[in-house]
């Protein structure tokens, strides 16, 4: 990716820690290979032990320290991954361009730090993000964009806030459990005479019932403990009422339900997944069709009047030739439009589901509505109708009776 876009990319921060598979050393290695040599002459990484190193196009490695490429940064690339795109500092010649790697959960502090590793950003270095089609689909997805469109900076940075904020959600129940024993444990402490008595006031209860685990929320704050929203003013925890008022309104700004959250725990988990245990896995995701806006229902004048007369306007826009239809799918590009029978309609209301008016292979309605109307010398008038318009006309159908209403089963 870095050396197919055009100016070439200098320098890769794997915030986003897509690189798995392969050591910092192979990959400065194998990108150094991939270069030719009046591009770069040698590849900065840093090593197991946390020393900013450089590799050579002879193979030879050593620290960049005592290097004399130290001095001559303009003939090197660089690559940091995710555990030293913090903290590593590095004077990078004023036209270098870096690539960042987006990887799920990226918080915008992770992002901003690994950014300034250039320290020169937007006065003549500058980056660009990179991430995978899983990534893209949830920064389109956070932002309210449809699948195809394009991906800016403002979008990168909106994703990256909104995942700063789950992430501090989500650790939230343990910064609200941790001030809670705080606060305990200096009660305990200021109250109670005698080191035997203090063990016994600061105990807390490591098991949880049944009841307490799965039994129905009475409210929306039912499981917080009850020092923090009923009885703040218990004697034990006078002294700190503005305190633990404070992790209060903290949690009920946050919306926490539960101090026992166990997202933490698993997020810490997943984490640990793909920093330690890095596979390539197969895994089956459903993509649906964009959310779109759906068009109201309606039942036009004219589809009343056929129902309740038999007379069909043809020349109205409440009925158009069925397959036309298949002009706004996918496979209308295969068939002739003179080709098909015009004598099979449908209704505006039927035809028209959403707002869009283009591949609509997601959005036609099946057909299980059928008004017909046999004439003398015309045949048959078939007219395709809506569930809506069905329901709607019915009492209709049935007291006039001048067209047949059909429903058609698919197996």
């Amino acid at each position: 990716m870095a050396i197919l876009l055009d100016p070439a990319l200098r320098v890769n921060l794997d915030v986003g820690a897509q690189v798995l598979e392969l050591t910092n050393e192979e990959v400065t290695r194998k990108w150094l290979s991939m270069l030719p040599a009046s591009e770069a002459q040698a590849a900065i990484h840093v090593d197991d032990h946390n020393d900013i190193c450089v590799v050579n196009r002879s193979g030879f490695q050593e620290l960049l320290q005592v290097s004399p490429y130290s001095k001559l940064l303009d003939q090197c690339v660089v690559y940091l991954d995710e555990a030293h795109t913090r903290g590593t500092d590095l004077k990078m010649p004023s036209n270098y361009r870096a690539i960042v790697t987006l990887g799920p959960d990226l918080t915008q502090d992770r992002l901003a730090q690994a950014c300034m590793r250039l320290r020169k950003l937007g006065k003549g270095q500058s980056v660009v993000f990179c991430g995978s089609l899983e990534i893209q689909l949830k920064i389109l997805h956070c932002n309210g964009k449809s699948a195809g469109e394009v991906i800016e900076v403002p979008d990168v940075l909106a994703w990256c806030i909104a995942n700063t904020w789950q992430s501090t959600k989500k650790s939230l129940p343990l910064w609200a459990t941790q001030g809670i024993r705080h606060y305990r444990r200096r009660a305990a402490c200021a109250t109670t005479y005698g080191l035997p008595a203090i063990p016994s006031a600061i105990l807390e209860t490591e098991n949880r019932s049944l009841e307490q685990r799965y039994a129905p929320r009475d409210n929306q704050y039912s499981e917080i403990p009850a020092v923090l929203f009923h009885n703040v003013e218990q004697v034990l925890f006078s002294p700190f009422k503005a305190e633990l008022v404070a992790i209060r309104e903290k949690c009920q700004e946050f919306g926490l339900l539960s101090l026992q959250d166990s997202s933490l725990h698993e997020e810490q988990e997943q984490e640990q997944e793909r920093e330690l245990q890095p596979e390539n896995e197969r895994e089956q995701q459903i993509e649906r069709p964009p959310a779109l806006t759906p068009r109201a229902h309606f039942v036009h004048q004219n589809v009343i009047e056929f129902a309740a007369t038999g007379n069909l306007d043809r020349f109205s826009s409440a009925f158009t030739p069925a397959f036309s239809d298949l002009l706004n799918i996918s496979a209308g590009a295969r068939f002739e439009p003179g080709t098909w029978p015009q004598d099979l309609l449908v209704t505006c209301n039927f035809a028209q589901t959403v707002t869009q008016t283009q591949n609509m292979d997601q959005y036609l309605r099946p057909v299980h509505w059928l008004l017909t109307i046999r004439r003398a010398h015309n045949g048959i008038t078939c007219v395709i109708i809506s569930p809506k318009e069905a329901n709607d006309l019915l009492s209709i159908i049935r007291e006039k009776q001048h067209v047949t209403l059909h429903v058609i089963l698919h197996d």
